[in-house]
């Protein structure tokens, strides 16, 4: 079995349908062929490119197909799905709607994603979980250590953006969303990945 591990397509089809064909993932049909392999997107499908849209439909489709030959397809939620989906949130509160809409744009937004985005999109990305221990490898989105600010377990972690999706108190978005968009906490050396390693991947039993 393969591991692979895409992360930051930015709205990029082309490059990321070429790199799936590349590696065997999918064939001609772009159809999944990797048969028990596991496919791992660690965030950041949306913004700067314009084909975000493509890319999910892409990646829903390959999940589908791996489930049913023994393969596995996961994303992780990454800070550009959250900007996304806190964007399209409050685009009902005027005054809220305009920060959060506004910063999503200043990060790369595309008004394409928010016109083409179907209520199947919403739910798939609303669901997808902010980190996950595949064997010994701790996956998350980016060297950031505000995690542990979420819980002390994977499953505290995911259960924190779980019930976020479903919150409508715009400071603890915009709060979460600071964040979980800070850069550089691992530097160059691993203390940053092995303290972020140590402090979860012995509290995985249930995930």
């Amino acid at each position: 079995m393969r591991f692979n591990v895409i992360g930051d397509l930015h709205g990029y089809y082309q490059p990321y349908e070429s790199l799936l064909l590349n590696a065997g993932i999918i064939d001609a049909d772009l159809n999944w062929a990797a048969g028990s392999d596991q496919l791992w997107l660690i965030g950041d499908i949306f913004d700067r490119g314009n084909q975000a849209v493509q890319c999910l439909d892409l990646t829903i489709k390959l999940q589908q197909q791996a489930a049913s030959a023994g393969g596995l397809v996961q994303c992780l939620l990454g800070n550009h799905e959250l900007m996304f989906l806190a964007a399209k949130k409050f685009m009902g509160d005027e005054a809220e709607s305009a920060k959060m809409y506004k910063q999503w744009v200043h990060w790369g937004g595309q008004e394409i994603e928010m016109q083409s985005i179907t209520d199947q999109h919403i739910s798939w990305l609303s669901a997808l979980p902010a980190m996950a221990l595949v064997g010994n490898r701790l996956l998350i989105h980016g060297d950031n250590l505000s995690y542990v600010n979420y819980g002390m377990s994977i499953d505290q972690v995911n259960r924190y953006f779980e019930d976020l999706m479903t919150d409508n108190d715009h400071h603890k978005w915009a709060r979460t969303l600071s964040e979980f968009s800070v850069r550089g906490e691992f530097e160059l050396g691993l203390s940053g990945p092995k303290k972020c390693l140590s402090c979860y991947k012995y509290m995985a039993a249930s995930y």
